[in-house]
């Protein structure tokens, strides 16, 4: 009977958070497969849908503060970087609550990120790894990881 009591007043006064504490969508659009030459590079288009009320720290945003986004491909992957992860123009404004100048996305947000294929053939398998976080105007969420999985055939003769 305790256990129950004091399970009750946990969700009683648990902060209401968005969607089960994940109050940020990650979509990559387009195709998880596809076919490029060896060598070439791909821009990768994930989208990001930030529920009214949250937002997450941008990937220029500066230690001391809030986690700020990092977007890293994991150990193993063939793809590699081929130039600067486009990202939208991040809202910059004095946080209270951290004592310094955050910078933010809310609301739906694209990012684009360039990745050049190995230039041997073959099929290989890369992970790219969002790490965020998330606060409303009452709380932070610890920071989290979105991973996406994504498949590349290497040939030249597409």
């Amino acid at each position: 009977m305790r256990i129950l009591f004091t399970a009750a007043l946990l969700l009683a006064f648990a902060p209401q958070t968005g969607s089960a504490q994940n109050p940020v969508k990650w979509t990559l659009q387009g195709p998880r497969s596809l076919t490029v030459a060896p060598g070439s590079v791909t821009r990768f288009q994930i989208n990001a849908q930030v529920e009214n009320g949250w937002k997450v720290y941008s990937l220029t945003q500066t230690k001391g503060g809030p986690y700020g986004m990092t977007i890293t491909l994991l150990p193993g992957s063939r793809l590699e970087f081929a130039g600067p992860i486009v990202s939208p123009v991040p809202v910059a404004k004095f946080d209270s609550s951290f004592k310094m100048i955050t910078e933010t996305y809310s609301g739906a947000g694209t990012f684009i990120i360039p990745l050049r294929a190995p230039t041997e053939e073959g099929t290989t398998s890369s992970t790219i790894k969002i790490r965020y976080q998330a606060c409303s105007a009452r709380f932070c969420l610890p920071p989290r990881n979105e991973i996406i999985q994504i498949t590349t055939k290497v040939s030249s003769t597409r």
